[in-house]
């Protein structure tokens, strides 16, 4: 089974992904030598780790170099499918469960870092309405790549299929 390339007749799946990382490199950012969250400041550090939330968050960046090597065809590791399939969960958990508090600070970060895109019309809006804009199209994707990759490649039976 080849992990590298996991339906090359259906490049919608690609696309997906890196419209997902492009989304998410709003929050977060992976390179070849360092990954983190796109803070500006102390205090958004203090808010997102006094509310729990910094390591969902953080956990984004983990996958997204490697979802982004997969989508492009740039990949330089076998994990980067791998990753390509753990950044949606994990994407939107960040986009639904996170305290008014972290969506407030990320909310900041998107409008901050969006002023060269489509965001910088929604930079004057409440940063909880630029995170939840966010969120609904963070939802849309990962949830379609969610439905494709779902069981994919398991070989062994659900439970309930025994």
């Amino acid at each position: 089974m080849e992990l590298a390339d996991p339906d090359p007749g259906r490049p919608e799946i690609r696309q997906d992904v890196l419209r997902l990382t492009e989304l998410v490199g709003l929050v977060v950012y992976a390179d070849y030598d360092s990954a983190g969250i796109r803070l500006h400041d102390n205090d958004q550090v203090v808010v997102l780790k006094s509310t729990g939330d910094w390591f969902v968050v953080w956990r984004m960046c983990q996958y997204l170099r490697g979802a982004w090597e997969w989508a492009t065809g740039k990949a330089e590791s076998s994990s980067t499918h791998a990753d390509a399939m753990d950044l949606p969960p994990v994407a939107s958990c960040v986009a639904n469960g996170l305290t008014p508090e972290s969506r407030r600070v990320l909310g900041h970060i998107i409008a901050r870092e969006s002023s060269l895109s489509a965001w910088d019309e929604q930079k004057r809006i409440a940063p909880e309405t630029v995170f939840d804009l966010w969120s609904q199209q963070v939802n849309a994707v990962a949830t379609k790549l969610m439905a494709s990759f779902r069981g994919r490649f398991s070989t062994e039976l659900r439970p309930w299929q025994r």
